[in-house]
């Protein structure tokens, strides 16, 4: 209700966990309950497990990754790949911004098929 009334948003976009799920279903069920119509704008884009060193990840306990630093070290893996097997190739830059965004696709799919999301 707080972002609702802060935000006065089109659509929420929550990206948690797949466990959140039932959460969200829960939520989005009570919310519409009590009237407020905007909890059809709540979306919950749920990802599988993601682990660091073998440890689920949990931003209560202080274990997380950041998406920045992460999407960086895929740019730099890249580049380094690039220029150790292709280092003529042209447009480098477009191939590791490529990397970029593939590899949080590879995250977001990595563990099921992909669900559409509809905004």
């Amino acid at each position: 209700m707080y972002r609702a009334r802060t935000y006065n948003f089109v659509k929420n976009v929550y990206a948690v966990g797949q466990e959140q799920a039932n959460h969200f279903r829960q939520l989005k069920a009570v919310l519409k309950k009590m009237g407020f119509d905007w909890s059809d704008d709540m979306i919950h884009v749920d990802f599988g497990l993601v682990t660091k060193n073998r440890q689920k990840l949990s931003t209560r306990k202080g274990n997380i990754i950041l998406l920045e630093p992460t999407l960086q070290e895929a740019i730099s893996r890249a580049k380094n790949q690039i220029e150790a097997k292709n280092p003529d190739l042209e447009k480098q830059r477009c191939c590791c911004s490529c990397c970029r965004r593939g590899s949080c696709q590879i995250l977001r799919f990595k563990d099921r098929p992909p669900q559409r999301l509809r905004l």
